[in-house]
This record gives C-alpha cells, structure tokens and sequence, in this order.
C-alpha cells in the first residue's frame, strides 16, 4: 500500500495533472491566498497561504426603505474622499450613496427629472472621482457632484450610441470611451469630446493605463484590437490585434502585467486569460465562465484582481459561477490562481446577477440582483465574520499513473478542530468522485467531522473505492458571527494496480 499527501492548497487550474502540487478544481468562498484579515471574536484565526480557511463573509447591506432603496442592477462604484462616502450607479439611472455604517440612500434617479430626458444608464453607466468632483457618466454625457451643486449635463459626446463609458485618469486628464471616441477633460474641466477617433465601425469597450499609455480595447464585430494611444496626439501610437477573437476583451493592469479577459462570442461561456507585456499576449487560463463589468473593469485588491461573474440558473460548473473570483499569487515568481473568495446570494452564487465589484483597503463590494432571495437589488459586503459556506475540490488526482486502476483505501485529514473548542459547530464535509468528467454535483459523502464528535487532528476515514482517478472534495463553514476550521493537509492510502 502506498500513500500521497496533498498541501499547500492552491487556487484553480484547469490543467490536469497539477493535483500534486496542490491545484484544485474548483474554490469557492475559502481562503488559501491568505487575502483576508484576522477574524473578530476569541480565538480569532491568523490566515496562512496553502491552507483551506473560510473567506470571509458577504452580506447584504442596509438601505433605506420605500421609494429611496435600491431597485436596480448596480453598475458602478465610485469612492468620493470629499466626504468619506461610497456611491453607486445603477441600470436604470438612479444614485445611491453609502457611508459606512449607515444605510444606502437614494441621491438621484431618472431620465428627465434629475438627468436630461432621454438619457440612459443601462449599458453605459460609469462613476469616476476626477480632481474632487464626483463624474456620472451616461450614454449621451455626464453630470457631476462637487458635494454641494449637482449639474445633470455637464457635458455630452459625439455619439449616444448604447455601449459601454469606460474611463481612467492619466497625467491629470480624465479620458472616456464612447462608441469610437475617447474623450479627454483636463485638469481645467476642460472637456474635448473627440480626443482620439478609432476606425469607423469600431466600439469601445474597455480601457486602462499600461506603461504610461491608454490602451483601448474596441472591436468591429469581426476583430478584437487594442489600440495604444500616448493621451495627447491625433492618432494611437499603434495597434494589437488579439487573434482569434472578435469580442474585444476587458483590460485591467496590476502589478505590472496588463490582464486580457476575452470572452467568446454567442453561445459560447469560456473566457480565455491573457497577460500582455507590451509586446506580445500570452494565455494563461481557460476559465468556464463569462467575465463580466467592462466599465469598472476588474478590482484591484490586494495585490490580485477581482472581478464579477452571473450565474443565472442552476450551477454550469460545480456549486456555480456567480461571485466575485480573484486572480491572485502567495508570491513573487509563483504560478498565477484564480479562485472564488466570495460567493454572495441568498440561495448560493447558482441564482445571482453581478453588475460590478469595488475593493477599498480590505474591503469589498458588489451590485447584486438575488434571483432567489428578497429584496431582488441589493449591494452586498464583506464583514468580520468567517464564510458559513465555502468548497475546495482538487483537480482529478491519479496517483502519478492515469493508465492504471487504483484501489483507494481511505483518507487522513489534519485539521485544526482541537484547538477550536470554544465553539462546538465547525463542520467540514468530506465527500469523493471518481468520475474525472463530473462537474454535475455527482459525489459520495464520506464523513461530516465535527469539534464534539471527531475531535481528532488526524482523523483516518475509510474509503474503499477502485477508479482509476479520484478527487476529494471538502465544504466548510463558520457558525453565524464565528470562525470555522482549517484544513491543513491530507493523505490518500492507495494500492496500484497492475496493468
């Protein structure tokens, strides 16, 4: 009989065969990056990288009642320092403000009555703070907030046409994309509405600064270009087409790597991972999901990125894709991970609709539509507490043989329930399949391990199962307003076939 120990826990991979170096195949609502802060209450846990630990908790928060609350899909967030506030624009062109430990209100809503008549925010809304005025952006203009005069056009582009606002802020000039146009207002407010022009039939989508440059990234329908413009002159300084694809892909640059999330056309739900190094593109990941929140664009958060993906119906890809994911590494030099730290929702991340994500300092934000649960619209934010629900599964493991059956005897798990007595309910699922092609839920529960019954730090659990690949999966949670359990390690005792 031979034995395999897995630890150091890591995020995504959908590379088969990275089972032994701790990949999964799937991270929801834990932490093994160690990106959270020490929990609240007695007995608060240090969050170490390579450990499956619970995220902490997302939870909707308060807004005001009646016709103030809120009723939209939010789009965009903004933080404005003027006054300490976190505001949000959402789909149907309403307002709302956030200080924290207070409630959401209502600041401005709808076409006609505080913006012009006509004006839409569905596809098009954008929230920038630009030299202590708060920009709005919609399809035809902007209106701004210097915290005492709210002005509903300040002024308006070239085109009204339904596409994204994407903006950012370069050598103190606010530039924002606008069907082929970027617009530039300087650090006078004075506003050009046709900087720089794409190629005709050109849509911009997304934007971001890279190298002291704007990169732009539009399409035609037919190609997916990046067109990199120095801010100030007539035309781009030059232009990366990203073969293969004709949905032009949302750019965001951290660390000194700009990230390429490119999506598929139609049908089609994979969003393909680029990193691009000013010269070249290079894939990284094929993700399941479609990347979402091109005007926000991903979040940076502690060193990585977040960003927002929908999950409409039930799970396409084990527990579900609807959350915010996170691309992140424990490390200079060491391989990149993509994991689910936060899963928001009523009835799971399977029945939610994200607009965007914002991060500040440590914490985090989302614009949700809860399919299943009430109210329908809501913001939702992290707290102190540890996640009450969060799943780890590894990649389909085969024992360093993919040719031969194995018999797999059972399962040590080393946990950290003994030192965790204060609170007897932190249950940790053990469950199994040996169907590497399974991402339908199909699993074999093993055991439910609990601090009263299985106070063991290194609990042996039988399996008896014969395949030629299996993967383990654990879930885990934290009791209301507590702390749950970590797992640090597990072997597998195994028996190799012959051939």
């Amino acid at each position: 009989m031979a034995s395999l120990q897995i630890n150091n826990f890591k995020g995504m991979s959908m590379t088969q065969g990275l089972w032994n170096q701790g990949y999964a195949a799937y991270v929801m609502g834990v932490d093994v990056n160690a990106i959270s802060d020490i929990g609240a209450g007695i007995g608060a846990n240090l969050v170490y990288p390579g450990i499956i630990q619970p995220q902490k908790l997302m939870a909707i928060q308060t807004e005001a009642a009646a016709t103030d609350n809120i009723t939209d899909v939010i789009n965009s967030f903004a933080y404005y320092p003027t006054d300490s506030s976190l505001w949000a624009f959402g789909s149907d062109e309403r307002l709302y403000k956030y200080v924290s430990g207070a409630t959401w209100t209502k600041q401005r809503a709808g076409a006609g009555v505080d913006f012009p008549a006509g004006a839409n925010s569905g596809s098009a809304c954008k929230l920038i703070n630009f030299r202590t005025i708060l920009h709005v952006i919609y399809d035809d203009g902007y209106a701004t907030w210097d915290n005492t005069t709210w002005t509903s056009s300040a002024n308006t582009f070239t085109t009204g046409t339904q596409s994204p606002r994407p903006a950012v802020i370069l050598n103190d000039n606010l530039y924002i994309g606008n069907g082929r146009y970027v617009s530039r207002i300087d650090d006078a407010g004075n506003f050009t509405a046709e900087a720089a022009t794409l190629p005709e039939d050109y849509i911009i989508r997304s934007i971001d600064v890279f190298n002291n440059r704007i990169y732009i990234s539009a399409d035609n329908d037919n190609l997916a270009t990046i067109f990199v413009w120095d801010g100030v002159s007539a035309e781009s300084d030059r232009v990366e087409n990203l073969e293969n694809h004709s949905v032009a892909p949302i750019i965001k640059a951290v660390g000194g790597v700009l990230w390429v999330f490119a999506t598929l056309p139609g049908a089609y739900i994979n969003t393909w991972i680029y990193t691009f190094n000013g010269s070249s593109f290079n894939k990284v990941f094929t993700m399941p999901f479609k990347v979402i929140g091109a005007n926000d664009g991903p979040a940076i958060y502690n060193g990585g990125l977040l960003f927002p993906t929908t999950e409409t119906s039930t799970g396409i890809y084990e527990g579900g894709t609807g959350g915010i994911w996170m691309i992140n590494r424990n490390s200079v030099g060491e391989a990149w991970q993509i994991s689910m730290p936060f899963n928001v929702g009523s009835d799971g991340q399977e029945q939610v609709t994200l607009g965007t994500v914002h991060a500040s300092d440590r914490s985090v934000t989302a614009g949700v539509r809860d399919i299943s649960g009430t109210p329908e619209y809501g913001v939702w934010g992290t707290t102190t507490y540890d996640n009450t629900a969060g799943e780890w599964i590894s990649l389909p493991i085969d024992a360093g043989d993919f040719t031969r059956n194995k018999t797999w005897h059972g399962i040590q798990i080393e946990t950290d329930l003994p030192f965790q007595t204060y609170n007897a309910s932190r249950d940790v699922v053990i469950s199994y399949r040996t169907d590497p092609n399974s991402n339908d839920g199909s699993w074999t529960e093993l055991k439910t391990i609990t601090t009263n019954t299985d106070p063991s730090p290194h609990l042996y659990i039988p399996i008896g199962a014969v395949s030629n690949t299996i993967a383990i999966r654990f879930k885990i949670g934290a009791p209301a307003s507590s702390q749950g359990t970590r797992i640090r390690s597990f072997t597998l005792d195994y028996t190799l076939h012959p051939r």
